[in-house]
């Protein structure tokens, strides 16, 4: 059973990332940025937390996701 469990979140986080690269295109509504973040957070790939802090100390990753933050009232992240 948990192997099962253990592809499903792999395939929705691969499936998350691949539609968070869509919303990154011109003209497509969207976090893109936040949906590739989430999809990597989920998933179990080798180097992931390297590849994760290294994404959220660009400057307008941060702004993205702590944009999503305040709209639910939540605070701001810091910078790793």
């Amino acid at each position: 059973m948990q192997e099962i469990a253990w592809v499903a979140r792999n395939v929705l986080g691969i499936v998350l990332i691949l539609g968070g690269l869509v919303l990154m295109f011109p003209g497509v509504p969207g976090p893109g940025v936040v949906v590739i973040l989430l999809g990597l957070t989920i998933t179990d790939i080798p180097g992931k937390h390297e590849l994760l802090v290294a994404l959220v100390r660009k400057r307008f990753v941060m702004k993205s996701m702590n944009k999503v933050r305040r709209r639910f009232r939540r605070p701001d992240l810091a910078t790793p």
